[in-house]
């Protein structure tokens, strides 16, 4: 027997072609031919579950298995469990039953009841002739989810009945629906009127109603009105009349989510919504910017930042960068609030045989995980974890590892302060008689931060009291990423603290160190000072609560896990300057926004560094290495620009785990070894790509 024609057309297609057969072994196939089919797909627990609202605003009374998509219901909207709610816009006298499918429907203000099992959409068409949008017939089809259109004659449904009963009760006539020669389907049946100007649900209750309510009226306006098969609809819709409807839908749904995230506190991305809206819909976003609740039940950053949000999208840069300087200036008050109040440091009298002075000394930071958990207002919203190691460094041409930041404070009989870093002889000290206003201190002055840390002390100068000398010294290079600059701070604190005999516990002084960084306005958490000033492995946590209480956990190393963490951690300079600018406003301001992303990393970011912690204690290096793997990755959904192809490409194909300290963009990293790789193959590896590692020590 010959083969069949399409047979013979693929071979010689195909001729002079290799074909071969390449499995792909976890696909599936997914046939969505029905409406039965895609409801009984996305009632199914299939990979990937997908959330029951997208883009939707609806009230309580949806079920909470049903699935609404880029759809506005009102609040007395009533949905049946299992349904698709699908681009629409529903009114309150809105009933949908179980296992229903409504896709471009608009029924604001109209009454709409759908039985258990059935769909209904709209669809714009052109009559013949039409000039102008405004011509456009809009149709409403009604129908069962498990009608099938291709059957025919006594076996053809509608409204998942018999479509030879519906005619016979409604007294319709087969030429009614089907010309001569035409097969008597539920395709082909000239059922669905249409409605001109607007959608309109018209005859959809008369056609799904019971024989009780039929009318000869309605039968005449059926009759009477232009009608269409699904073969028309499928065939001559208009495609831009119903894109422009689906784009009004969408300004009208996102304006009304806007309004819940506004009167809610939703954890919704504002920005990202608002900037979806038409352009001639963001001018809207000024009034809503302008209305936001003034007793908000979220902090107050939230809100000016949502109004930022608001604004930027519609355009209005300044009041938008007015609204996020707010922002930050709520942050900065609610973690002077979170503090505990801290008494003023008075300095002794000076003694010329024995002036009081006091000294402090910090090892660098290395943050294994949960790094920006610890920053405002993440920290005072969500419980806080970070592990780190404290370590000493041979930085500088140093011949071993030594603490790499150091302060002194002595008293002095004379009035004033006397700042002054000792590593740097090109910046000469600088005298004081009295300190700066807060507002007055610029970080372009290279002693801003001891300025500040006298500041936070409540140190008080003038005549008639004694005067300080404070020598800080650093030798971390600036934007190492080993927490250099809030270490530096601490040291000076801790320093301060001991001249004046106060309290000088690592607690103590990170509170101050905390005010430090409001009062310079750089914002940072509590991990870096408290990661220099404790030796050894810690983990250090903190609950959103006032007053902030950050607890301190030492990780025990037994012996041959530190012989261990000592062959395999490698401390690297990527010897590439951190290219990373205003990380902290990037990463908090994501938060701010309520970006899925911000809020899910830092979630996960918490618990990895406990998992950190128990690595370390139960001396699994292996599983270190992956909880630092993953606390990168989650570093970098929080910031892209933490990484940069410079670094990636340096890194690139070496064994192991790695991960660059603090906010990244260049500057340490720490790259954990295979086990089975020496240390001088990978020291050698390292220089080869232009990666300096520096011999270190636990603190």
């Amino acid at each position: 027997r010959p083969p069949p024609p399409l047979a013979e057309a693929l071979r010689a297609a195909l001729s002079g072609c290799r074909v071969g057969n390449i499995p792909a072994p976890g696909l599936h196939f997914l046939h969505l031919g029905t409406g039965s089919e895609l409801l009984a797909h996305l009632a199914a627990p299939w990979h990937g579950h997908l959330q029951a609202r997208q883009l939707s605003a609806c009230g309580p009374a949806v079920a909470s298995d049903a699935l609404v998509v880029d759809s506005l219901l009102e609040p007395g909207a009533r949905v049946g469990s299992g349904s698709l709610v699908a681009m629409s816009r529903l009114g309150s006298r809105v009933r949908l039953g179980r296992r229903c499918v409504v896709q471009g429907v608009d029924a604001h203000d109209e009454a709409l009841t759908l039985p258990d099992h059935h769909a209904l959409w709209q669809v714009a068409m052109p009559p013949p002739g039409a000039a102008s949008a405004s011509d456009i017939h809009w149709v409403s089809v009604w129908c069962g989810v498990d009608d099938n259109p291709k059957l025919c004659d006594d076996q053809a449904t509608l409204g998942n009945a018999s479509l030879t009963d519906w005619c016979r009760q409604r007294g319709i006539e087969p030429a009614d629906l089907w010309p001569d020669g035409e097969p008597h389907c539920l395709w082909t049946a000239r059922l669905y009127p249409a409605s001109p100007g607007r959608p309109s649900l018209g005859l959809v209750d008369w056609m799904q109603s019971c024989p009780s309510q039929f009318t000869s009226a309605a039968r005449a306006l059926w009759r009477a009105a232009p009608r269409y098969s699904l073969a028309q609809l499928a065939g001559g819709f208009d495609p831009s009349a119903m894109l422009s409807a689906a784009a009004a839908r969408q300004d009208r749904v996102i304006l009304a989510t806007l309004g819940q995230v506004a009167a809610q506190a939703l954890d919704r991305h504002a920005g990202s919504l608002a900037g979806d809206l038409s352009a001639g819909q963001r001018p809207g976003l000024l009034s809503l910017a302008t209305q936001l609740p003034a007793d908000a039940p979220v902090p107050q950053e939230r809100w000016h930042w949502l109004q930022a949000e608001l604004l930027s999208a519609a355009g209005a840069d300044q009041p938008a960068q007015a609204a996020r300087t707010r922002a930050w200036a709520a942050i900065h008050r609610r973690v002077s609030e979170a503090l505990p109040q801290l008494p003023a440091l008075h300095l002794p009298d000076p003694k010329p045989q024995a002036p009081a002075s006091g000294t402090s000394s910090c090892g660098a930071r290395l943050d294994l995980a949960g790094g920006w958990t610890d920053t405002p207002p993440m920290c005072l919203d969500a419980p806080a974890a970070v592990c780190t190691l404290s370590v000493h460094l041979a930085t500088a041409g140093a011949a071993s590892p030594q603490a790499p930041v150091q302060a002194t404070a002595t008293v002095t009989p004379q009035p004033g302060l006397t700042l002054a870093y000792p590593n740097h002889p090109s910046l000469a000290p600088v005298s004081l008689e009295t300190l700066p206003d807060p507002q007055d201190i610029s970080l372009s002055d290279p002693y801003a931060l001891p300025k500040a840390v006298c500041l936070a002390c409540g140190l008080r100068l003038g005549p008639g009291l004694p005067g300080l000398h404070l020598h800080a010294h650093s030798a971390l290079p600036q934007g190492s990423g080993l927490g250099g600059s809030s270490i530096l701070a601490a040291a000076c604190v801790q320093a301060l603290a001991r001249c004046c005999q106060a309290a000088d516990d690592p607690a103590s002084i990170s509170r101050r160190v905390l005010l430090v960084e409001q009062i310079l306005s750089t914002g940072g958490g509590w991990q870096d000072q408290l990661g220099g000033l404790i030796p050894g492995a810690t983990l250090l946590s903190s609950l959103p609560r006032a007053p902030l209480d950050i607890a301190i956990e030492p990780i025990p190393l037994a012996a041959d896990t530190l012989t261990a963490l000592k062959r395999r951690l490698l401390v690297i300079n990527t010897g590439i300057t951190r290219l990373a600018k205003n990380v902290l406003q990037r990463v908090v301001g994501g938060y701010l926004s309520r970006r899925h992303g911000s809020l899910r990393s830092l979630s996960q970011l918490a618990a990895i560094a406990t998992q950190a912690r128990d690595c370390l204690a139960q001396g699994d290096l292996n599983g270190l290495g992956h909880s630092l793997s993953e606390a990168w990755q989650l570093n970098q959904a929080l910031d892209p620009h933490c990484s940069n192809p410079a670094v990636d490409a340096r890194f690139a194909g070496l064994p192991g785990h790695w991960k660059l300290t603090g906010a990244g963009g260049g500057g340490f990293a720490i790259w954990l070894i295979p086990q089975d790789l020496s240390p001088q193959a990978a020291h050698a590896a390292a220089r080869k790509r232009g990666l300096e590692p520096v011999p270190w020590e636990l603190a």
